[in-house]
C-alpha cells in the first residue's frame, strides 16, 4: 500500500510540473509559446476542446484567439497560479496607454471550465 501511494504521489508531482511549464507557455507574451503550449497540453490530453481564429481588420489590426475546454485539473492549477488571469500590455512608451504597430497585447481569462486567450496587435 505504501508503494501504491508512493507512486501515486510521484505521478501526481509529475502532473502539476507539467501543468506549470504548459501554463507558463499559456500566459506567456509570446504567440509561438502560446502556440506551443496549447499544442503540446491537447497532445497531453489536458484540453477536451480547443477553439481557434484569426482576424484581420480592414485597418491591418490582427486578432488571435483560443476558447479551450480544459480538464479540471489543469484548471484547478492554473486558477492556483493565476486566480485572476493574466494580462498583457505592450507599448513603445511606458507612460503611453498606445500600443505600438508592431507590438501585440492580450489576456488570459480563466471561467468555470474554460481558458481563454486573446492577443491583439
Amino acid at each position: 500500500m505504501k508503494t501504491l501511494r508512493k507512486t501515486i504521489r510521484r505521478i501526481l508531482i509529475e502532473n502539476q510540473s507539467y501543468y506549470d511549464k504548459l501554463i507558463a507557455l499559456l500566459v506567456s507574451n509570446d504567440n509561438e509559446s502560446i502556440a506551443q503550449g496549447v499544442e503540446l497540453a491537447d497532445a497531453m490530453g489536458y484540453f477536451e476542446e480547443v477553439h481557434h481564429k484569426e482576424n484581420t481588420d480592414k485597418y491591418g489590426g490582427m486578432t488571435e484567439e483560443y476558447l479551450i475546454k480544459v480538464i479540471p485539473a489543469f484548471l484547478d492549477r492554473f486558477k492556483q497560479l493565476h486566480p485572476k488571469g493574466v494580462r498583457h500590455v505592450d507599448t513603445i512608451d511606458p507612460e503611453s496607454q498606445w500600443i505600438g504597430s508592431n507590438q501585440w497585447a492580450g489576456f488570459v481569462n480563466v471561467g468555470d471550465e474554460t481558458i481563454s486567450i486573446g492577443r491583439y496587435k
